[in-house]
């Protein structure tokens, strides 16, 4: 379920509880670093109506519309719902993830190490939780 899924975009809802891991074990996409050709490829599709043609992602509160979005831009925005407990270690294994925005939740523990494999992460926002610790050093 979801194993080509690029952008997941569930920000501003009601959603509570621990994050769910089995989530983000099943976005197989994710797990692999995009750009092995040249030439640039964008997400296509028949809408038909029902989705917008555009993508709108905030990044250091800064809102982008995309018209094109390219197979390698890969994105999951869960902030602002009502999350709890940790993150999991299993978004170390996204790969391909570009952004990753958890913020305006209610996550406790610390930051896990295995962030430091994000390595194509453009941004990463996990402001107005509860997190502590310190920022691991692979970041």
């Amino acid at each position: 379920m979801f194993a080509q899924i690029r952008v997941i975009d569930l920000s501003s809802n009601g959603f509570s509880g621990d994050l769910p891991v089995i989530l983000f074990e099943n976005f197989q996409a994710m797990k692999i670093i995009g750009e092995t050709s040249r030439t640039r490829e964008y997400i296509a599709g028949d809408y038909s109506g029902h989705y917008a043609k555009t993508l709108i992602v905030t990044t250091k509160g800064l809102d982008q519309e995309l018209s094109r979005v390219l197979t390698t831009y890969m994105i999951i925005d869960l902030s602002r719902n009502r999350f709890v407990g940790y993150l999991p270690t299993i978004i170390g294994d996204l790969v391909g993830l570009r952004t990753l925005n958890l913020s305006h939740n209610g996550l406790e523990s610390v930051i896990p190490a295995s962030l430091h494999q994000l390595s194509v992460l453009e941004s990463l926002d996990l402001s107005s939780n509860k997190i502590g610790g310190e920022i691991p050093r692979q970041l």
